[in-house]
């Protein structure tokens, strides 16, 4: 469990913390605190069950997103795994207290510069998470090995630790190689995290997607309403009303 050391208690944040309560580490990540939280989510929300994590340390973001597969496998009720690798001594340790909390995970005690598809049980990867040895070469090289195994159809995510800090200088040729096809989001802060998607395969169709099309038009071409709007039209606040109300 996360051990609160004043964090919480200073920096009210109920929903952070309840994230946290059941992790199998005790203090937060330093340089992803809330990197891992946000791979949960992501994890969901393109229901991957099958995700890898290369470079684990304490497993404070292994925890995040293997409970984001183990959820996704209660939901859909499927099959699936997270794979942590690691060249670390404490793998065993970890992998039993992550299987402790009934997590699906295994972890393997290797190089990342060996692994393969089949290392994985050649699963289609929805999610995977870079975040092992820093430099250009072994970046290039994970990513270059995770890009096939990497679901298509905009279904395959990567995401990347420290892409404003040691892996700024590869990550350019990463998001600018055109042998990959990504569409991707960058946040700056704790050295940066980088989420990149997969849109090899992938076909833009709204009308396939969502044939009912947008909902229709309520205003006219000057902008007044078409249809009646109850309360429209609406009072103006100024900054000072804003502001009293705020604090009342």
């Amino acid at each position: 469990m996360i051990q609160d050391l004043g964090y919480f208690s200073e920096f009210k944040s109920p929903i952070f913390e309840a994230s946290c309560k059941d992790h199998i580490d005790t203090v937060i990540n330093h340089s992803t605190p809330y990197y891992g939280p946000l791979m949960y989510w992501i994890v969901r929300s393109c229901d991957a069950n099958f995700a890898v994590e290369i470079g684990v340390c304490k497993a404070y973001s292994s925890y995040f997103i293997a409970a984001g597969v183990k959820d996704n496998m209660v939901r859909h009720g499927c099959a699936g795994q997270y794979y942590g690798v690691d060249i670390s001594g404490e793998l065993p340790t970890l992998e039993a207290k992550l299987r402790e909390k009934d997590l699906p995970v295994t972890m393997l005690q290797m190089d990342s510069w060996d692994m393969t598809h089949a290392t994985f049980g050649n699963n289609p990867i929805g999610f995977a998470f870079v975040d092992g040895w820093h430099s250009e070469q072994h970046i290039l090289k994970e990513v270059d090995l995770l890009y096939p195994m990497l679901k298509n159809g905009g279904h395959g995510y990567l995401a990347i630790h420290d892409t404003y800090g040691w892996v700024c200088k590869p990550m350019q040729k990463i998001m600018n190689n055109p042998k990959y096809k990504w569409e991707y989001i960058r946040f700056f802060n704790n050295y940066g995290f980088t989420l990149l998607r997969k849109m090899e395969d992938y076909h833009e169709d709204p009308d396939a997607i969502w044939p009912q099309g947008p909902e229709p038009d309520i205003r006219n071409e000057d902008g007044t309403p078409k249809v009646e709007i109850p309360g429209y039209p609406f009072p103006k606040l100024d900054n000072k009303t804003w502001e009293n109300e705020a604090k009342e």
